[in-house]
C-alpha cells in the first residue's frame, strides 16, 4: 500500500472523486478498494468533489450556439496564435475557436464579428471540447472595439507589457520568439517549422511554462527583494504573490498552475516552518487543476506534465546509480512521456535525451534574461538591451539544438 499522511490522503480522495466526475464514472467503485482510515470522511470528501466535478464538466459540455451565420461580439480569452484564438460571445457567454484571416486579434480584446460558425475540425475537436470549446467561428470581419477591464485587464495589460520589454510584440524574429515562449509561454510567434523542429526534437517543453520557470521565478523575486533590503516572511509572502501573477500571466496552464499551486505551499511551509513532502505537493496541484476543469484529466499538457513529475519523483533516483543526475531526470521523463506523446500526436523523438542535454544549459539563464529584461525595461527601456542580447545569443543556440535534433 502507497503510505501517505492523512492531509494527503484527504488530497487524494479529492482527486479521484474529480477523476470520477471526468469519467462519468460511479464514485464508490473508484474508491472501494482504499484502506485508508477513516474512509467514511474519505468518501465524503471525494463525493463533494465528485459533485463539483461534475457541475464543471455539465458546465464545459454545454452548448448553446449552433452552426450558423453570426454578426456578434466576443472577447478573446486565449493567447493567440496567429489568426486563431479561443474567444468568448458576449452574448451566450460561450467560447468558440476564432479564426479571422487576414486579422490578428489580441489577448483581452473586445471585437465585433460577422462570419459563420462551424464544427471544429475532427483532428482538434476533442482537445477543444475539453476546454469547453465546441465551435470555430470563422470571422470574415474583425472590428475591435475596446479591451476587457477588470482582474483580467490588469493581466492582460501585464502580459502585453512584458512582450513589449522583451520585443517580442508585433513580427519578432524567431530568437526572439524563443525567448518569449521561454519567458512567458508565448509561443503565438513562433513559425511553424521551428515549431515542428522543436516538437520533432523533444523540445517543445521549452516553451510550456513548468515548475523550472516557477522556481526562477521565485529564486529571481527572492534575490531583488534581498537586495532592496527585504527578507524573511515578508519577501516569502511577495514571492508567492508574484507567483500567482506569473502564472495568471503565463496563460493558468495545467502545467504552471500544477508548479504554482506546489511554489506557493512551499511559501507557505516556509513560513510555518514545516516539511515539504513533494508527493503532497504533487497530489495538490492535479486537485488545483481538475477542480477547475476536470476535463483536463484528458489533456495532452496536464498529462506530459504529471508524467514527467511522477518520472522526476519515482524513476530518475533508480537510475541515477549508474547515470549522473541531469541524465538520469532526462532519461526518465522520456521513457514515461514518451508513450503519451506517441498517443496524443503519434509522433516520436528519438533524439529527445541528447536534445535535453544539450540544451539544458541555456535554458536557466535565458529564463533569467528574458525576466532580467522585463523587470530593468520597467525601470528604464535601455537597461533591457544587455540581458536580451545574451538571451538572443542563448536562443539562438537552442533553435541550433533543435534543428540539429529534429
Amino acid at each position: 500500500m502507497w503510505r501517505c499522511d492523512p492531509p494527503t490522503r484527504l488530497v487524494v480522495a479529492i482527486v479521484a472523486g474529480l477523476v470520477a466526475a471526468a469519467f462519468g464514472h460511479p464514485l464508490v467503485s473508484v474508491l472501494a478498494a482504499i484502506p485508508w482510515r477513516p474512509r467514511a470522511l474519505l468518501l465524503a470528501v471525494a463525493l463533494a468533489a465528485a459533485l463539483w466535478g461534475g457541475v464543471r464538466v455539465a458546465a464545459l459540455q454545454h452548448r448553446a450556439l449552433v452552426p450558423g451565420p453570426i454578426d456578434g461580439v466576443v472577447v478573446v480569452t486565449g493567447a493567440p496564435s496567429g489568426d486563431r484564438a479561443v474567444a468568448r460571445v458576449a452574448a451566450g457567454r460561450e467560447d468558440v475557436l476564432l479564426q479571422a484571416p487576414g486579422y490578428r486579434p489580441r489577448l483581452g480584446g473586445i471585437y465585433r464579428v460577422i462570419g459563420r460558425l462551424r464544427e471544429i475540425d475532427p483532428p482538434v475537436r476533442d482537445y477543444y471540447a475539453s476546454q469547453g470549446v465546441h465551435l470555430e467561428l470563422r470571422g470574415s470581419r474583425l472590428v475591435w472595439l475596446a479591451d476587457r477591464g477588470g482582474g483580467w485587464g490588469v493581466i492582460d495589460r501585464l502580459h502585453s507589457d512584458a512582450l513589449h520589454r522583451l520585443g517580442a510584440d508585433g513580427d519578432p524574429p524567431a530568437d526572439r520568439a524563443l525567448v518569449a515562449g521561454v519567458t512567458l509561454g508565448e509561443t503565438g510567434a513562433l513559425p511553424a517549422d521551428v515549431r515542428a523542429e522543436f516538437r520533432t526534437s523533444g523540445l517543445y517543453h521549452l516553451v510550456a511554462v513548468s515548475g523550472q520557470n516557477v522556481a526562477l521565478v521565485v529564486i529571481f523575486a527572492l534575490a531583488c527583494l534581498a537586495l532592496l533590503g527585504v527578507i524573511g516572511a515578508p519577501a516569502r509572502v511577495v514571492a508567492a504573490g508574484i507567483t500567482v501573477v506569473y502564472v495568471l500571466v503565463t496563460g493558468a496552464g495545467p502545467s504552471i498552475v500544477r508548479a504554482g499551486v506546489a511554489g506557493a505551499l512551499v511559501a507557505v511551509a516556509w513560513l510555518a516552518s514545516r516539511p515539504v513532502a513533494r508527493w503532497h505537493l504533487l497530489a495538490c496541484g492535479a486537485a488545483v487543476v481538475l477542480a477547475l476543469n476536470p476535463l483536463d484529466l484528458f489533456n495532452p499538457g496536464f498529462q506530459l506534465s504529471f508524467a514527467a513529475v511522477w518520472a522526476i519523483f519515482a524513476v530518475a533516483p533508480r537510475l541515477q546509480g549508474s547515470l549522473g543526475s541531469a541524465v538520469a531526470v532526462s532519461l526518465a521523463c522520456t521513457l514515461v512521456t514518451t508513450p503519451i506523446a506517441w498517443w496524443h500526436f503519434g509522433r516520436l523523438a528519438p533524439l529527445s535525451v541528447p536534445a535535453n542535454l544539450l540544451a539544458l544549459p541555456a535554458v536557466g539563464p535565458l529564463l533569467g534574461c528574458g525576466l532580467s529584461a522585463i523587470l530593468l525595461g520597467s525601470v528604464w527601456p535601455p537597461l533591457a538591451t544587455p540581458p536580451l542580447m545574451l538571451a538572443d545569443l542563448l536562443a539562438g543556440y537552442l533553435l541550433w539544438v533543435a534543428r540539429l535534433c529534429s
